[in-house]
């Protein structure tokens, strides 16, 4: 079973999230800081969140996905060095291309603060998969049994990534929706990881320049 690295050394006063109404099925919230979600979020919501400053994951169009557990905590498979995980370099796509099976030793279950994950530029709640035929949303003591004693495999893009986590916990359906759309367009993970590469170098020519220009300006005012 992996590792879980808890969130720890500070306290909270009640919970400014929680949200004790009636919500409708499917409930899916505006993207937004997470100040933003204080009095909207139930215990077991999916949380959505874009990277910030991410160029491959921006042209992939990935999130990263969690699951609410209550407290101001969001529990998630991911990196646990999140500041790492931002990086162009250190991204789950250039981590996880076939040449190592898709597989990943350094993520691990993560809980920590929805307002701790500063580097990513927003998030929202996104329960739309509630709304799928046959996909059940599981009781809370359900949930909670689930998240605490359910077994993760090791991380893999294609078959155990963050968002496949968090539909396993709440729906027990080991599905991801972002790569499954990449699948279904035809392109395949292959296709994709040739095109990332390829927008890449792109990206790549266009920093140098760009840093070249701005070292030429600083020359010219010396």
């Amino acid at each position: 079973m992996m590792a879980i690295a808890e969130a720890g050394g500070r306290s909270r006063q009640g919970d400014l999230y929680h949200f004790n109404g009636h919500r409708k099925k499917g409930y899916v919230s505006q993207w937004g800081s997470p100040s933003d979600l204080y009095g909207k979020l139930k215990y077991g919501d999916c949380l959505e969140f874009k990277m910030k400053d991410n160029f491959v994951q921006r042209v992939l169009n990935l999130a990263h996905w969690g699951i609410y557990i209550g407290g101001g905590r969001v529990k998630s498979h991911c990196r646990k060095d999140r500041e790492e995980a931002a990086t162009l370099f250190n991204t789950k796509i250039f981590n996880s291309f076939p040449a190592s099976n898709g597989k990943n030793r350094g993520y691990e279950i993560i809980i920590e603060f929805i307002e701790d994950s500063a580097y990513f530029e927003s998030v929202r709640v996104n329960n739309k998969n509630d709304l799928k035929e046959n996909w059940e949303v599981c009781s809370e003591k359900e949930l909670r049994r689930r998240l605490r004693e359910l077994e993760v495999p090791e991380y893999s893009l294609l078959d155990e990534n963050c968002e496949h986590f968090v539909n396993r916990m709440r729906f027990n359906k080991n599905v991801s929706g972002q790569i499954d759309g990449v699948k279904d367009s035809g392109m395949g993970f292959v296709g994709a990881a040739a095109i990332v590469g390829t927008l890449f170098a792109a990206y790549k020519a266009y920093d140098y320049m760009k840093k070249k220009d701005d070292d030429d300006d600083s020359d010219s005012k010396e």
